[in-house]
């Protein structure tokens, strides 16, 4: 082959390869370092998550691009793991809000239930008053992209803001919120958080 025909070949190649990496996006950026460097939260959240010692603890990661300003950027990454959280928390509500239609929904008004179930004020709420139990534990950024890694007690910031919302409105009902009601919730939630965990 002659040289002129190789080089225009090689061109050709390099171009191809290139055009497909620059359509093929990673779902979750990656650090530009080499990996080795990076910590191994980065890649997965729940890196040293024991499920015996920390049955209620979540973990999260979020994820900003630096636009030269590093500060702005780890405010921005911590938002994106709170956005991590409060969808953990809004899962986890669906879930105890579902028990209660299987397990409580006989000793309820049928109305009343629905109401309860579908109430986006109540979820709200209990969202908004449970996500200052997130702390920041890591924080690493390479020359492009920031993360922080955020640790979440469910059963100490979230479980006690729900149980109460659900023992008022239960009073409406002349019902109070029985030990087996607690123990339910405490399973349930313990269930969704290792879901969570476990998901790559």
């Amino acid at each position: 082959m002659s040289r002129p025909l190789s080089l225009l070949c090689r061109t050709a190649l390099l171009s191809a390869l290139l055009s497909c990496s620059s359509t093929h996006e990673a779902e979750h950026p990656r650090p530009t370092t080499l990996r080795e460097e990076a910590p191994r939260w980065v890649f997965d959240a729940s890196t040293g998550w024991d499920e015996q010692a920390q049955p209620f603890v979540y973990y999260a990661t979020g994820h900003a691009t630096i636009h030269r300003n590093l500060d702005l950027a780890e405010e921005n990454a911590k938002a994106d793991a709170l956005a991590d959280v409060q969808s953990f928390l809004q899962t986890t509500i669906e879930r105890l809000n579902e028990g209660w239609a299987s397990e409580a929904g006989d000793l309820l008004d049928k109305g009343a239930l629905t109401s309860y179930i579908n109430d986006e004020q109540f979820t709200r709420e209990v969202i908004s008053g449970s996500l200052s139990g997130a702390r920041v534990i890591g924080k690493w950024n390479d020359d492009e992209n920031y993360w922080v890694w955020v640790k979440y007690n469910a059963e100490d910031a979230f479980l006690g803001n729900y149980s109460k919302g659900v023992a008022s409105r239960l009073k409406e009902q002349t019902r109070e919120l029985t030990t087996a009601d607690r123990e339910r919730m405490r399973k349930e939630l313990e269930r969704v958080v290792q879901e969570r965990n476990e998901q790559p």
